[in-house]
């Protein structure tokens, strides 16, 4: 089973892994979510490059698909074994397997479980998304049960990897979940965990008193948190070439920045003027 696409000089065809479809019942249109595929450099990345820039593709025995308009996607490509072949993937920005992070500024998400385990990856998403106790992570799949529609999955039998592939479109905002969560915790299908911490609070606590009542609480929970850099951690040969070479001090706070910024969006940094702030950032 292969996956192509056609231009008016050329074709470029690729052997299908997989590919996720997303049919939309009020303009009765299906879009291509995410798709897997292997073959030679030239066509890999012939495919995934013109799909981004909005062409369609075919596959083989299922027909022509497009991207979701409104969407930007991700492409990727690597060697397989000694470089002759290249492992190509597209996939919507909004979607999330692996470990890739969906887009968090839209109600849709779409949640691929590569090994059929999506009460496990739903629960995954929904901590991560909205900041949920773990200890519900089982329970999410069913709560958000009339949120969830299944996606189509095309698979090529001749690549049993994907066999347990599982694909669903999640479309939820953060108030509509707290109202679940609520009405769920009210009618005993949740639980709230039970705290380990042996936290002080009075009503009428300043922060700074809160913060003198809570210090051994709080100093425990800070020790549990792996810091994303420490001095005592090697830094990044690229920081040697900046064109104004940081002082110590300031090279670990650029790396712990650029740590940082491979798991969030965003990091703060602050310091006094005359620090050496600009050149951090």
């Amino acid at each position: 089973m292969n996956i192509s696409l056609s231009t008016t000089e050329r074709y470029f065809n690729a052997a299908l892994h997989f590919a996720v479809l997303d049919h939309n019942e009020s303009t009765k249109q299906t879009s291509l979510i995410a798709a897997s595929y292997v073959g030679l450099e030239t066509s890999v990345r012939a495919i995934s490059a013109g799909f981004c820039e909005g062409r369609d593709v075919q596959i083989e025995s299922n027909g022509s698909y497009s991207r979701v308009v409104q969407d930007k996607y991700r492409r990727m490509e690597r060697p397989i074994g000694l470089g002759d072949v290249t492992h190509g993937m597209v996939m919507n920005v909004r979607a999330t397997m692996n470990g890739l992070e969906e887009c968090k500024d839209s109600n849709v998400a779409y949640i691929l479980a590569p090994d059929g385990d999506f009460q496990k990856i739903i629960g995954e998403h929904v901590v991560a998304r909205f900041g949920m106790p773990r200890e519900w992570i089982h329970q999410f799949e069913f709560l958000l049960r009339n949120h969830l529609q299944s996606l189509q999955i095309i698979r090529n039998p001749a690549f049993s990897m994907w066999d347990s592939l599982v694909g669903k479109k999640l479309n939820i905002n953060e108030e509509e979940l707290k109202n679940l969560v609520t009405d769920s915790i009210k009618s005993g299908y949740l639980e709230i965990p039970e705290s380990t911490t042996n936290g002080v609070y009075q009503q009428d606590m300043t922060m700074q008193e809160y913060l003198r009542a809570n210090a051994s609480v709080l100093a425990e929970k800070l020790n549990e948190k792996e810091p994303r850099h420490s001095p005592d951690k090697p830094l990044s040969p690229f920081i040697a070439t900046m064109k104004r070479t940081p002082f110590p001090a300031q090279a670990h706070m650029i790396q712990a920045l650029h740590n940082t910024l491979k798991h969030e969006r965003s990091a703060l940094s602050s310091a006094d003027m005359g620090t050496g702030s600009v050149q951090r950032s």
